[in-house]
This record gives structure tokens, sequence and C-alpha cells, in this order.
């Protein structure tokens, strides 16, 4: 012993440790028997491997004896365990006994199976053990949930309210696949039970037939994310057509066909939204007209939203538009308001035309500075090299070339400015106004609310008609007024030379009177026909020159002068010089000579005088 006061055998040694084990329950620890017995932990150790060596139910693991005794035990502790719990686990069992999982699996576990421990090991993971029965009861917990579930449900979900492992869960689905899928085979994934795809199916095959159409938004809401490929896989044999958020069939496509045939052969209109089903929107409604609309079928229609007309029906609507033309255009030409754009339109080219020709010139101008910069001049041997003044404007320079530069930009701007001047514009009808004829006609019909787009799309014809209205009263209206001019020239004319030889003829006749007589009489004859003949010329003169001619009765002295002061320069000197003679001249001749040059300023001719009608006028 370690205090030396008693010798031991072997023998008594091995049959004192045996005692102990005995004691122990069949396990027993070597550093705990030392002290016990009092001998020296060595001694101890190799008792303990001698036992082991003749003792095959004897194991000696991790410094402690273990008797078979103990491991029956164990065993029977572990197959209560399963009885109470179901499922054991080896790590579990390593901490419990605080033993080697090797041990515990191979020499408790295993070696006792169906001996003591009736369970059945888990061949995905053989550290784990359960009994038939927790199988089955599990099972059943997990086909009753499945039974019950409708909509696909997360596999965590089912894991949470079954209370099931999720290998038995996992091992369960594939054995029972009959009933549904899983989608990922993790807690993340999702179980879609098949009566839930039966029921997609179903839904989608009744919904398309039923309308002709289906929405992939109707569609995805099933919990569907490959649309597309979900009704072609369900329905092969349906003819459909994809389109960007709906799936058509073909009988609908078909359908709407033969009603736009009937439409372009009655001349009349298509509302499809009346045609369609009403859960297609607009943009679903317009993708179907693509598929519709051939050239042939665009050359004789227009689509406004979901309505299609025809082009003899569009025409129908805006016949009564005519009038409303024919009306402005004629009420323009008579305010002058057409003759004003006409005026305005020809001074704009004729102020792109002198811009152009500016253009020209200064373009000729550079040419002819360029040739004249040439490096040398003349020819021959007596050829020099002569210097000329270079033409290239530098950024840095005397004040004279940047002015000019500015000069010239100012050029190019402005005749920029004036070739992208705002054309003239006269709108002799309004979209309004054509809105309101088509809505009277498009009432009945249920189609109002088209009007403004129909003004809109006949707006540009219908301005070109009323402009062309217009321009042709305007050329009535000339060739009306040149022959009345040129009649209006004839019989002033004719006036004019009546007053002419009156007042020749009476001033013969003066010269029969005293003389005292005489120059009263001659201010009486200019004051009567002389005052005539300025009037007429007024007048006329006035009228060719477009001048305010509202004046009532006689002309007065002011109203002849400020005519002259209006008229043209080809009329005005010959004009005020007459209108002054009424007053200044001392004699018929004067007023005679000026009253012909007046005569020839406005392109009337004096008639030859006839002398044997004159002597047959004064015998």
């Amino acid at each position: 012993t370690n205090d030396g006061k008693e010798y031991l055998t072997q023998d008594h040694l091995q049959r004192e440790v045996k005692d102990e084990l005995y004691v122990r329950g069949g396990r027993a620890n070597l550093i705990e028997l030392a002290k016990v017995l009092n001998v020296d932990f060595g001694k101890i150790e190799y008792i303990a491997k001698q036992l082991v060596d003749h003792d095959p139910e004897l194991h000696f693991l991790l410094g402690q004896l273990i008797e078979k005794s103990y491991i029956e035990r164990v065993a029977s502790e572990i197959n209560q365990k399963l009885v109470q719990y179901g499922e054991i686990n080896i790590g579990q069992l390593t901490v419990t006994y605080d033993l080697p999982t090797d041990f515990i699996l191979n020499e408790i576990v295993l070696a006792n199976l169906q001996k003591i421990i009736f369970a059945k090991q888990d061949p995905s993971n053989g550290h784990i053990f359960f009994t038939k029965s927790y199988i089955m009861r599990n099972k059943a917990k997990i086909r009753g949930a499945l039974a019950a579930i409708t909509k696909p449900t997360p596999i965590s979900v089912i894991l949470n309210l079954t209370d099931v492992p999720a290998r038995i869960l996992y091992m369960s689905l594939n054995e029972m696949s009959s009933l549904g899928s899983v989608t990922v085979q993790s807690p993340a994934g999702q179980y879609i039970p098949h009566v839930y795809e039966r029921m997609q199916a179903d839904y989608v095959k009744d919904y398309f037939h039923q309308n002709g159409y289906i929405t992939n938004d109707t569609v995805a809401k099933l919990g569907v994310s490959d649309v597309r490929s979900f009704v072609r896989t369900r329905m092969p044999d349906e003819k459909v057509i994809n389109m960007k958020n709906c799936i058509v069939s073909n009988r609908l496509i078909e359908r709407v066909k033969d009603a736009m045939e009937v439409c372009i052969s009655s001349n009349s209109y298509l509302d499809l939204s009346t045609l369609l089903p009403p859960g297609l929107s607009n943009e679903n409604i317009e993708e179907i007209l693509t598929h519709i609309l051939t050239p042939a079928i665009r050359k004789q229609t227009y689509v406004f939203g979901t309505v299609v007309l025809t082009i003899n029906f569009m025409d129908e609507c805006v016949k009564g538009c005519q009038e409303l033309v024919n009306e402005h255009a004629k009420r323009a030409v008579e305010s002058g308001n057409y003759q004003k754009y006409m005026a305005e339109k020809m001074m704009q080219h004729q102020d792109a035309n002198s811009f152009g020709l500016d253009d020209e010139k200064v373009d000729k101008r550079e040419e002819r500075r360029k040739k004249a910069a040439s490096g040398k001049v003349g020819g021959g041997a007596q050829g020099r090299e002569t210097k000329t003044k270079s033409t290239k404007k530098h950024a840095r320079g005397n004040k004279g070339n940047a002015m000019e530069s500015d000069d010239d930009g100012e050029m190019q701007s402005g005749a920029g400015g004036k070739k992208g001047g705002k054309e003239p514009h006269l709108e002799l009808i309004t979209v309004k106004e054509i809105a309101k004829v088509v809505e009277k006609v498009l009432e009945p019909e249920g189609l109002e609310m088209l009007d403004k787009d129909l003004a809109h799309h006949y707006y540009p014809t219908l301005s070109k008609q009323a402009l062309a209205k217009a321009h042709e009263l305007y050329e009535l209206t000339l060739q009306k007024s040149s022959q009345n001019r040129r009649q209006t020239h004839a019989s002033i004319q004719e006036k004019l030379n009546t007053l002419y030889n009156d007042i020749r003829l009476y001033e013969k006749g003066l010269k029969l009177f005293p003389s005292d007589v005489q120059g009263q009489l001659l201010k009486y004859l200019l004051k009567t026909f002389g005052t005539d003949i300025c009037n007429e010329i007024c007048l006329y003169v006035a009228a060719e020159c477009n001048l305010n001619t509202n004046f009532s009765g006689a002309l007065t002295a002011e109203q002849r002068t400020k005519i002259a002061n209006d008229s043209a320069a080809e009329y005005r000197v010959p004009l005020q010089t007459l209108c002054k003679s009424l007053t200044t001249s001392e004699s018929v001749e004067d007023f005679l000579e000026k009253t012909e040059k007046t005569m020839q300023a406005c392109s009337m001719m004096l008639k030859k005088i006839d002398k044997k009608k004159d002597r047959y006028v004064w015998v």
C-alpha cells in the first residue's frame, strides 16, 4: 500500500478491484480505485489491463473499467428513452453518459440492437435511432397535414404546425409524392399540393374558354411565375396569340376580323369596346388591332382609341363643313383679311429674296477679295512679286478687324432671322367649329366623344380648302374689279374729255364779252367746270391708290389737297399742281395745260379737237 503498513498480493488486489467494480455498478475510475484501495495508480492500471486481457466482458476506456452489466443497463435505459421519446441521438447520449461516441454507437447501441434496444437506425444519419411507432405516428401527422393543405405552403410552416423533424417530413414527402410536390428541399421551399395545381389549370381553362382571353396578372395571382409556359402546357391544342400583358384566343381575333369586314363593306364604324370582353384594357385592344389591321384595311379606315371609322363614314360626318368653308372664305375676302394675308406673304417672300441677293453680293465680294489677295501678280520675265494685305482676321489685332468681324456676324444673324421668320397665317376655320358640325352627326350614333378627334384630323384639309376657296373668290373679285376699273376709266376719260371741250368752248365765248367782265366770268368758269374736273380726277386717283373716299357731296379744297398729298408718287406732283391752278390760274389755257398733264399721269387720252364740230356749235 501507499503508506507501507500493508502488503497485498497480485491476486488479492485483482479481487479487490473486481469487488469495487461490482459495488460501483460495473463502471469504475482507476484514479478513484487507487485512492480507495490506497495503492499506487500504476499498480491499479497494471491490474486493470491484466483483467481486460483475461476477461472479454471488461472494457478499459479513458482510465475507466466498464463491465458488461453496465453496458446492458445503459442499453436498457436507452430503450426506455426510445419508448418515451420515440427518437434518440448518439450525440445526446455522449453528453449524458460521458462516453465516446463510437463506444456508445458500436458497443452499446448496435451490439444490443433488437435485443435490448428495439429501434431502427436512420439511413441518412447513423447516429439517430427511432422506433417504428414513432415513424408511423409522425407519418400520420404529416399525411393529415398535407391532405388538409389546399394552397402552396412553406415547409417551415408545416414543420411548426406538425412539430415533426424535418428529415422525417422530407422522407414522408418523398413517399407520399402523389399528394403534392416540393419546390426546394429546404425549410425555405414550398409544398404545392396537386389539388392546387389542378384547381389552377381548371380555373385558367374555364376563364380562357369563357372569355376568349386571360391576362397575365390573372394567372400570376394564382402563384404562377411563367405564365406563357403554364398556359401552353395546360392547353396544348388551343391556338393562342401572346400579347404584352395578356393571352388571346385565335377565335376572338377571327370574330373581330369578321366584324371589321362588315364595317368596311357597309361604310360604317366599329366600336371594339362593345365587341370585345370588358376586361380588356384599351392597350390590349390597340394591340389586337395591330394583328388585324392589314395594309389594305389601313387604307380604308382610321382608328381613334377603340373605335374604327371608315373613310367614307368620316367624309359623311364632315360633309356639312363645306358650307362653313365657303361662308368663311367669302367673309375673309369681303372683309379684306385674305388680301392682307396675301400682302404679308408676298412681302415676306420679297424680303427673303432680297436677303438672298445680298448674300450673293457678299459672296461675290468675298470672292473678288480672295482673287485680289493672290500671292503673285504679273507675267513673263517682267513680272514681279507684289505684297497684298492679308484678309485673315486674327483673334488678337486692331479694333478695326474686330468691328469688321462683328458687322459680318450681325449681317449673317440678321439675314438668318429674316429667313427664319414666322410664316403669315390666316385661320379661316377653327377646330371648334368643325367639332360642332361633326358632333351633330356623331351624336345619334353615340360617338360624340370623337368630335374633337375628327375635327383635328380634318382641320388641315378643311383649312387648305378654305384658303383655296378664298383664293378663288379673290381671283373672281380681281377680275370683276379689273372690269369695273376699265369701265370706270373709260367713263371718267369720256367725262373729262367732255368737260375739257366745254371749258375750251366757253373760253372762246368769253372773249366776246367786254374785257372788264371777262375776269369774273373766267373765275366762275374755273370754279364750276374746273372744280368738276379736279373732283373727278381726285376721286379716280383716290380709288387707284386705295385711299379713303367716304366724302359726302362735292370735294372741298382741303379734301382735294389731302388726296393729292396721300396719292402715289406718279400722281402726286401733277395733281397738286392741278389743285393749285384752280385758284392761281390767270387763263383757261394754263388750267387746261395742267389738266392735260394730270390726265396723262392717269393714263387718260384727250380726244383730237374736231374743228367742224366746233364750227357747228358756234353756228
